[in-house]
């Protein structure tokens, strides 16, 4: 069912809720040039300034430089942020001697599952939510890439957020869903070969059965994080704005749509307990921007340009068209 849903996602509304991913992503991205939200002093000129270097790096990469380089040039700007933090001491790598070298995650750690009908349909829930934000971003990943995004693709990439949810289950962790920070990675470098997620999946793997190499990559500071993040989530929210233009924008109810989903998706950037009194159930939605622009946008699309014959064009005019 899920893939079939591509068709109520023409440019316009694609490009409204991509923008709204890379809107939505930039409070983490800040949250960590700032030095994240456990340190003492946040906004430190320290923090600012390791995150200044990462993002100049990636900048300059990017300007004066071709090719391979530009394809690893937030590789290399993290690096550069890295080797500044540990000789400022920001790096901490004490526990790193405590960490084993090898270990094997326990399926079922906590015991066996139990199931109740309430915690079901709460997750199905999610689930639905979690389809709708990965739909965005399958479609977003396939303008970036320029391949068509059919049904039969988008129903394989729901098939893989549903299984590695299932496995989570098994190896004690939660629901799992499209990582958005990715599009904006995948802009920026250029790199969009299949095998080079592949690899990245089994190099995940191998750092969860390696807790001493996994500590090592954990012990990247916040900061550095977030100088490459403004330039990645910027990068997802200009993808967006590019869609946008294959869509009739100077259509006045076009614009109010883009303008009242894009709001909608703000608010629980802006203010998180905004809907703080409104049923638990309907946390999933509430909470989540990517969803509250999405199922705006999808709505308010169906509102002005599907139903009472304003034209069709909207619906046939998706998500395929150039």
């Amino acid at each position: 069912f899920m893939s079939r849903v591509v068709r109520f996602f023409p440019p316009l509304v694609t490009g409204t809720v991509i923008t709204s991913i890379g809107l939505s992503l930039f409070p983490v991205a800040v949250n960590w040039a700032g030095g994240g939200s456990a340190a003492a002093q946040f906004g430190s000129p320290m923090y600012l300034a390791i995150a200044a270097l990462v993002l100049a790096t990636i900048l300059l990469i990017n300007r004066f430089m071709r090719g391979f380089w530009v394809n690893i040039s937030v590789l290399i700007g993290m690096a550069l942020g890295y080797i500044l933090s540990g000789a400022l001491g920001m790096v901490d790598l004490n526990g790193i001697g405590l960490a084993p070298w090898f270990q094997v995650v326990t399926p079922l750690h906590f015991g066996m599952p139990e199931f109740h009908l309430a915690p079901i349909l709460s997750m199905c829930l999610v689930v639905v939510i979690i389809f709708v934000e990965s739909t965005g971003m399958f479609l977003a990943l396939g303008k970036i890439t320029g391949q068509e995004v059919t049904p039969r693709m988008l129903r394989r990439g729901l098939l893989c957020d549903a299984g590695a949810s299932f496995l989570a289950g098994f190896f004690n962790t939660f629901t799992h869903s499209s990582f958005a920070q990715n599009i904006g990675l995948v802009q920026m470098t250029g790199v969009r070969c299949r095998s080079v997620t592949i690899m990245a999946g089994v190099f995940l793997i191998t750092l969860s059965l390696l807790p001493k190499a996994a500590y090592l990559v954990a012990s990247i500071p916040p900061a550095v994080l977030g100088g490459a993040a403004i330039a990645m989530f910027g990068m997802v929210a200009a993808t967006g704005i590019k869609i946008l233009q294959e869509a009739d924008i100077a259509d006045r109810r076009n614009q109010l749509l883009v303008a009242v989903s894009i709001g909608m998706g703000l608010i629980p950037v802006v203010r998180p307990e905004f809907f703080a009194h409104l049923p638990l159930w309907m946390g999933p939605i509430t909470h989540s921007g990517i969803a509250m622009a999405a199922v705006s946008a999808v709505s308010l699309n169906l509102l002005f340009n599907v139903l009472g014959g304003a034209g069709r064009a909207a619906m046939s005019g998706h998500v395929h068209q150039h």
